[in-house]
């Protein structure tokens, strides 16, 4: 099984790693840990991530967050 850290989670995900740091503070993730503490994602982390990404997207009022 292919293990991801935090940025490169995020950067699969395409958002941030604070906002994934963000995510795992609300209970919406979590991943394994290393003996280090390290937070470890896995490919169905990366997924649910996008997934939670989204649902927040499409949760905001028009306007907010989109493109112009």
């Amino acid at each position: 099984m292919e293990l991801s850290l935090i940025r490169s989670a995020a950067e699969q995900a395409g958002i941030a790693p604070d906002t994934v740091r963000d995510y795992c503070r609300q209970g919406l993730l979590d991943p394994i840990r290393d003996s280090s503490g390290r937070r470890l994602f896995t490919p169905s982390d990366v997924r649910r991530i996008r997934e939670i990404y989204l649902d927040n997207m499409a949760r905001r009022p028009s306007g907010i967050g989109g493109r112009r």
